[in-house]
């Protein structure tokens, strides 16, 4: 039926522009219009009530029973009766996606910090254990000793992650430089340096 209003019927009184009623006509009232007048009974309404039934639906924005069955379709007419609901689901929906989303990438950063946390304690570890005395010793392990000891372990500890190691690095030259080892701290310093770029 959308398709017979021409332009031609804007002088038969139609209280709109043909495009307009045109616009109105389709879809729903398209569907009901052709069931109503369908040539084979059993197309056809079975009762005045059931098409009066359908022109309700069609006022309520629900769907109608002369619409060919589609999910798409109830979908849709569920979005237009319920747009205000569907909308702050719609925002809720995508807040939750970008929380959860957030949510991961501060797990991964976690993740990260632990395992540099914890390659660094395994380091400290193993520096304070070969500074214990394995037998009888003249004198304890001077703090140079120790952090020399660190710095040769941190430039071999191929397994370390590089910034960590980098990290290290700097801090066991500062202490080297605290003592007065100027050119070692110099040296550690400069490997950190040459890890980091």
């Amino acid at each position: 039926p959308s398709t017979l209003v021409s332009e031609d019927l804007i002088d038969s009184g139609l209280p709109e522009p043909a495009t307009s009623i045109r616009r109105q006509l389709r879809g729903d009232l398209d569907n009901v219009a052709l069931k109503a007048a369908a040539r084979t009974p059993r197309y056809r309404y079975a009762s005045a009530e059931a098409l009066a039934a359908d022109l309700e639906r069609y006022l309520c924005n629900e769907p109608v029973s002369a619409h060919p069955p589609s999910l798409a379709y109830v979908a849709r007419k569920f979005v237009q009766r319920n747009a205000a609901a569907t909308a702050v689901g719609a925002v809720a929906v995508i807040g939750i996606g970008v929380s959860l989303a957030a949510a991961l990438i501060q797990a991964g950063h976690a993740r990260e910090q632990a395992a540099r946390a914890e390659s660094t304690r395994d380091f400290l570890v193993s520096v304070f254990r070969s500074a214990e005395p394995a037998g009888a010793r003249e004198r304890p392990a001077t703090v140079v000793e120790v952090t020399e000891a660190a710095v040769v372990q941190a430039r071999s500890a191929t397994r370390m992650d590089a910034q960590v190691r980098d990290e290290l690095l700097i801090e066991l030259g500062s202490v080297l430089r605290g003592q007065g080892e100027f050119e070692r701290a110099a040296a550690t310093l400069g490997d950190a340096l040459a890890g980091a770029s």
